[in-house]
Formats: C-alpha cells, sequence, structure tokens
C-alpha cells in the first residue's frame, strides 16, 4: 500500500491484493449422486443415470449397461461411475482500493474509498446439481464491489465517527436447507445490492471511564437469483436491518501494578431473515454482556457473563424443524499470564 500527499491536508492511498485458490474435492468412489454410466450412449457420451430411459428400438443402447435404472446398490456401482473422480477449480482475483483523505483542521478528517473484495468459491456434496433445483455442484467465488465516504470528529475525549457505504456483491454465498436432498447445500446468490450508513461515538469524561456507542442500518436487496426468481426484491438472509450496540469500561488502580476492571455491554440485533424467501423470521432482540476481573503486569483474570439476561433466540433456522438455539447465560472464569 502506498500513500501521496498532494498537498498538506490531501492524500491519496492506493493498494492492491492478488489471491489465488486450488480446491480439489476427492469424490467417494460409492458416492450415489451425480453418476454417470460407465457406457457410452448411442451418441458416444455416457449419460447422467437415470437421466435416460431405455428405448427398445435402439441397438446402441443396453438395459442395464447404459440406460435405465438399477434394482441393487451393487449394479448401481458396477454399471455406473462418479462423474469425476476429483474435482478440481480454481479461483483468483486482483482486489485494488483507492482512499482519499482530506484533513479540514486538527480535529475533523473527511474520507471516501472504492474497493473490490473477494470470497474463494468451493464444492458443494458431489451429485447435488442432479438432485437439487437450486444447488449447484460448484458455488461461485464471491465478489463484492463497495464504495464508502465518512468523516471522522475527534475533541479531545469525545470521538465521533459517520460514515455512508454502498455496495453491490455477486455470488453472495449462504446455507440454507435442500428439502430434495434433504441437507444443508452451499448456495449464492446471483447479485445483491446493500447501502447504509454507521455512526458510532466515544467519550471518556474520567481518565478511567469510558463510554461509547455505535448505531448501524443496512438495506439490503436481492436484484438477481436465477434459482430462485421469486425472491427478486427480497432482503438478503442473516442481514440485520439495524444494528445498535453502547457499553462503558471502568478501570481502578489498587496497588502497584494492580487493578481492577469492569465492563458491561449492551446490543439490540434488528429484525432478519433466514432465506431468500423472507420466510421465518427473527424479531429484533436485545443481549448484555458483562465482564469483571483484576490484571497485574502479565497477567489478567476475569469473569464473564454472557446473554445476561438468559434470553432464549434462535442462532439459525434451517427450517421451522431444524432450530439451531443460540447459547443461554454462559458464565465464564479466564486466567491469562504473558511469558
Amino acid at each position: 500500500m502506498g500513500g501521496f500527499d498532494l498537498t498538506d491536508r490531501f492524500t491519496v492511498s492506493l493498494a492492491g491484493r492478488y489471491d489465488k485458490e486450488n480446491r480439489e474435492q476427492n469424490v467417494n468412489p460409492y458416492n450415489t449422486a451425480g453418476r454417470v454410466y460407465e457406457a457410452a450412449g448411442a451418441d458416444g457420451a455416457n449419460a447422467p443415470y437415470g437421466a435416460v430411459a431405455c428405448q427398445p428400438d435402439n441397438p446402441a443402447q443396453v438395459a442395464n449397461v447404459n440406460c435405465g435404472r438399477y434394482a441393487t446398490f451393487s449394479e448401481l456401482l458396477a454399471y455406473t461411475r462418479p462423474f469425476s473422480e476429483k474435482n478440481k477449480k480454481n479461483f483468483s482475483k486482483f482486489q485494488p482500493k483507492i482512499t482519499l483523505a482530506y484533513k479540514v483542521s486538527d480535529e475533523i478528517n473527511l474520507y471516501g474509498s472504492w474497493g473490490v473484495g473477494y470470497r474463494a468459491g468451493q464444492f458443494n456434496y458431489p451429485g447435488i446439481g442432479t438432485i437439487s433445483t437450486t444447488a449447484n455442484d460448484v458455488i461461485e467465488q464471491e465478489e463484492n464491489e463497495a464504495y464508502e465516504i465518512g468523516a471522522k470528529f475527534d475533541y479531545g475525549n469525545l470521538r465521533f465517527n459517520a460514515a455512508y457505504f454502498n455496495s453491490t456483491v455477486d455470488n453472495t454465498q449462504y446455507f440454507p436447507f435442500d428439502g430434495l436432498a434433504f441437507v444443508q447445500v452451499f448456495e449464492d446468490v446471483d447479485k445483491a445490492d446493500l447501502d447504509g450508513f454507521e455512526v458510532e461515538a466515544a467519550w471518556r469524561p474520567l481518565p478511567n471511564l469510558d463510554f461509547y456507542a455505535a448505531y448501524g442500518q443496512t438495506n439490503s436487496k436481492i436484484t438477481a437469483y436465477a434459482e430462485r426468481p421469486g425472491t427478486v426484491g427480497n432482503d438478503l438472509p442473516y442481514v440485520p436491518k439495524q444494528t445498535f450496540n453502547v457499553g462503558a469500561r471502568f478501570e481502578q488502580p489498587i496497588s502497584g501494578d494492580l487493578s481492577f476492571f469492569a465492563r458491561v455491554d449492551y446490543e439490540r440485533r434488528g429484525k432478519q431473515f433466514w432465506t431468500p424467501e423472507n420466510s421465518f423470521p427473527r424479531n429484533a432482540l436485545s443481549l448484555a454482556n458483562l465482564r469483571v476481573g483484576l490484571q497485574g503486569e502479565k497477567w489478567t483474570s476475569s469473569v464473564y457473563v454472557n446473554n445476561v439476561g438468559d434470553k432464549i433466540y434462535n442462532s439459525e433456522v434451517v427450517t421451522p424443524l431444524f432450530l439451531h438455539p443460540a447459547p443461554p447465560r454462559v458464565v465464564r472464569w479466564d486466567f491469562r499470564y504473558e511469558f
């Protein structure tokens, strides 16, 4: 990354990153999905198993060899083979980023940035594409083009930041339940748009006391999804509309290097959906966490209480029949020593 001072107040920064991942998937020879006939058909191709019915008047087709279904698993293995013994796919992307920063004064800074992000694709269960109407054997890489503009204010013991962001995501990945295959699979939404804003503030009224708060709002919309065209215009799954958190941290020296500290956090998560169809939403929920402890020069001993109110909610909903409850109230003691 390199920065250039165009003036004493205006700076341009350039950055770039290139990622390449070569992924492989070994296919179990006993896998029943996605198999092809061992012998070629009349057209010289090894047709997908079960896709071609035997034609009695076609001498090039042999029952139980290159057409028809099999009555036993042994026959299936004898007359068919996996479409591929090993799946291979390369994923790569160059990711540039440009940032502009302007110092209005010692207290106020403005900035804007544009960049491209990337997440490698992956494989589903081999042959899932022959069973599912929405899942594919290969999940394409996710690419995100985003820009952000914002301002930072620093007035001694008070800091305030505000930002607006907008991004377009291709092939955003998620992990739904497929009823036909009766398993969870990876799928990717062809295209989605997101925009929103974030504000955060921090205040230190005393040398040993900090207050902080942040609020964010995200508007997400599916703009293209070939496998689920009826979801275009819906919200992206797993993206809450609003998030809010507020907290405080207190630290008091006791003697020498020994000090006491306490921290309390409250967060509010807005409504979110689990599926592109926007079914089974989770309503907004509130959580609180607490931490108290002692720390010395090289050690820290603390007690955590997560989900203080013992809130009952789901961390994931696959279908109404498959729920993943979030942890209840959890009390934990930690001790850390730095050598």
